[in-house]
């Protein structure tokens, strides 16, 4: 009989460990970032990974904020990059589920000058 791999046993062999963690509050979801800016979102339920991807981020995750009634989540890097996601929600047999195909809304990148370009 396997042992079963939960969200935790996949997230603690990494490579690259996630340095932020954030519950989407849906009773379902939770998104990380790593060092090297990428991001996931997990089901915790079905144990499963439902996205993996950089965005524009190149380096290490340093905020993950959920807008919850806007069904967004902000993520700011280190190289100040802010990056605003939409998430999609379908629904699949009754239950609320992320969409696969979630997008980067807007971003935000600081230059030396110090305005928002």
């Amino acid at each position: 009989m396997k042992t079963p791999v939960t969200v935790y046993n996949k997230l603690s062999s990494f490579l690259s460990p996630p340095v932020y963690v954030l519950d989407l509050q849906d009773n379902c979801n939770i998104v990380t970032g790593d060092n090297e800016g990428e991001i996931c979102i997990w089901d915790y339920h079905k144990n499963r990974n439902i996205y993996t991807g950089k965005g524009k981020h190149n380096s290490r995750i340093i905020s993950i904020n959920l807008l919850k009634k806007y069904e967004k989540i902000i993520i700011a890097s280190v190289e100040n990059v802010i990056t605003i996601w939409k998430l999609k929600y379908n629904t699949v047999s009754g239950e609320k589920v992320i969409d696969e195909n979630l997008y980067c809304e807007s971003i935000f990148r600081e230059n030396f000058g110090g305005n928002l370009v």
